[in-house]
């Protein structure tokens, strides 16, 4: 069997003749197809995140209502020190949550992340602050339970063993997040949390000696480098894995 060539080909093809449709019959059934198109539900971008935190992230909520139990019962029922309670606990339910905030990313899911109306970069931006808001308030209602059945809580005793350590951790584990995979920044942050917190419980006469301006340059240390994360995540300045 003998093939065509291109020529023959083209040749066979140009004695069919295609009427397309004129502009106004176009014009005319997009108009009529116009009814049936579903109007968009505009989603307000919290509306969104707070969906996400609802059906994904229940270890979050999880995390803060055992870190509240476990911190008043430590404190009023176990007779703890609740300023190392708040050093060892006030962190956890954030650094435990980072993994569900970077889990897009972690798991290769940007490409699906970029089809919806909001960037990835703002998801990930509300997600931290729904959840740092969230669990600020639990670190004041543990702060208030501590102040009205235990002692007095002392503001630079609060600075030193739970604004410093909390803002630390934080802002260290967002930056290595950022860097890495959070499944492995959150457990390092936290082994670096419970090392101090160990060491600083053996050594607390060395601690309590520490100038009250080192705690604050820390604090600020700490807090430019948590606004440097935010900084990159809002740039779209973090990377995604694959494995």
């Amino acid at each position: 069997m003998i093939k065509p060539n291109d020529q023959e080909l083209e040749d066979c093809f140009n004695e069919f003749t295609i009427e397309y449709p004129s502009e106004e019959k176009i014009e005319q059934t997009i108009a009529m197809l116009h009814q049936y198109v579903p109007e968009k539900k505009k989603v307000h971008l919290f509306q969104q995140v707070y969906k996400e935190l609802l059906g994904v992230s229940r270890i979050f909520w999880i995390a803060n209502l055992i870190y509240l139990a476990v911190g008043i019962g430590f404190i009023c029922l176990g007779g703890g020190n609740p300023y190392m309670t708040l050093f060892l606990l006030a962190p956890l339910p954030v650094l435990i949550s980072l993994i569900d905030v970077f889990r897009g990313r972690d798991e290769g899911m940007i490409e699906l992340e970029l089809s919806f109306k909001h960037s990835p970069s703002q998801l990930i931006l509300s997600k931290l602050a729904t959840i740092g808001l969230f669990n600020l308030v639990c670190n004041v209602v543990l702060i208030t339970v501590i102040d009205i059945f235990t002692e007095n809580i002392l503001l630079s005793s609060l600075l030193k063993y739970w604004a410093v350590p909390y803002m630390v951790s934080i802002s260290l584990c967002l930056f290595l997040s950022i860097k890495f995979r959070a499944v492995f920044a959150a457990p390092i942050s936290i082994a670096i949390l419970f090392s101090l917190g160990m060491a600083i419980s053996q050594m607390a006469p060395v601690y309590e000696a520490v100038p009250t301006g080192m705690f604050l340059f820390l604090f600020m240390a700490a807090l430019f480098l948590l606004g440097l994360g935010v900084k990159m995540i809002y740039k779209g300045a973090y990377h995604e894995f694959s494995d």
